[in-house]
């Protein structure tokens, strides 16, 4: 979270200062920014309070403030300073921002605090402890609902940003709402705010891409704006890429059944197969549409077993045929995987190596 905040300098209000109170203010607030960049969010936040006596309505310095308190996750101080700041310039889109990563960090704290109760439950479970079982469960369930409450206002914030002036397709409020939606289940919202994400990143590439070409027909290659160039254009991609890979991991999920699955698989595959173009060399992203297929196959050969049961043997025979077709072409990936893979993870490759050798052990023989 640490770039989550870009610094920029922002005019002050305040009172008038005398010329060596003027210079002492620049210099705490200086030192405060440095500090910040750096990740040494107590020094920053001294330096912060000092620059605070000076001027209380520094717009910069409530802000960092703030954010300083949110980076050393002393959430309850940070939405107090929160306040102040947005009491100081409410159309700053940051004091919102910051908000929204709190409550999220609440969220994830009580979200933690939930399943180390749910871990203490099992122990007094298996004690056959059930009054403490009962209490523990009453309380695990309270800090779920807290977390989700939590996940539901960061939500909340982040989506207002997106409504504030010129802020429509701010990426850190796009990508932290979905993250707060995943977290809320609510998977299909997500994944396509992230599919949101990934064609913004995909604009900004191109266009950085364009710069690189003109830097090149008036400069050496390895000038080094170019490189600075180049090294935004790989982030670019990779934003793109993990945006990409994270909508399809959420619309995997909202496949629960078989018509859900012929809904959201396909949607899947699509991002994966985007995220390929983006990058061609991943071996990973053929493992993951290896292991589409075999969710699909896995929910189908479900549905045909309702059909035989249903009495309909004809649908259940053309079932397992197309349950058949999505575990050869889960195997196919896989040997892509490996061959990509090579020995960047031989461990992995002995896995898959055994997976695939399993499936070719429960193929039909030609003589079956």
């Amino acid at each position: 979270m640490r770039h989550l905040l870009p610094l920029l300098l922002l005019a002050s209000f305040g009172c008038s200062l005398s010329e060596k109170d003027q210079r002492m203010f620049q210099l705490h607030r200086e030192q405060g920014l440095y500090f910040y960049e750096h990740g040494y969010y107590d020094r920053a936040q001294d330096q912060f309070d000092r620059a605070l006596s000076y001027k209380p309505k520094d717009r910069l310095s409530n802000l960092v403030h703030a954010y300083c308190m949110i980076m050393r996750g002393d959430l309850k101080a940070a939405e107090s300073q929160l306040r102040k700041a947005e009491k100081v310039d409410p159309t700053n889109f940051r004091v919102f921002l910051g908000f929204g990563y709190t409550h999220f960090l609440y969220g994830m704290m009580t979200e933690k605090e939930a399943q180390k109760l749910e871990v203490r439950t099992e122990q007094l479970q298996i004690r056959g402890d059930t009054d403490g079982v009962r209490r523990l469960s009453r309380i695990e369930d309270q800090k779920r609902k807290q977390s989700l409450a939590h996940y539901a206002k960061a939500q909340q914030f982040f989506h207002r940003v997106q409504t504030m002036p010129n802020q429509e397709e701010n990426i850190l409020a796009l990508q932290n709402e979905a993250y707060s939606q995943i977290k809320l289940y609510q998977y299909e919202q997500a994944a396509h705010i992230l599919i949101s994400i990934a064609k913004l990143k995909s604009i900004q590439r191109d266009a950085y891409q364009e710069n690189l070409k003109r830097l090149e027909e008036i400069g050496e290659k390895t000038d080094p704006q170019q490189a600075t160039v180049r090294k935004t254009v790989r982030q670019l991609q990779e934003d793109e890429r993990s945006a990409r890979l994270l909508s399809a991991w959420a619309f995997s999920l909202l496949a629960q059944n078989a018509e859900t699955q012929k809904q959201f698989l396909p949607l899947a595959h699509q991002q994966i197969q985007l995220a390929m173009q983006v990058d061609p060399h991943r071996a990973s992203d053929h493992l993951n549409i290896a292991l589409l297929h075999l969710k699909r196959r896995q929910l189908v050969e479900k549905e045909a077993q309702e059909a035989e049961s249903g009495g309909n043997p004809d649908k259940a025979q053309s079932l397992r045929d197309e349950a058949e077709q999505d575990l050869k072409r889960a195997r196919s990936e896989m040997g892509v995987f490996i061959q990509k893979n090579k020995l960047s993870s031989p461990e992995l490759n002995i896995q898959i190596r055994e997976v695939i050798q399993k499936i070719d052990q429960s193929a039909p023989q030609p003589n079956d």
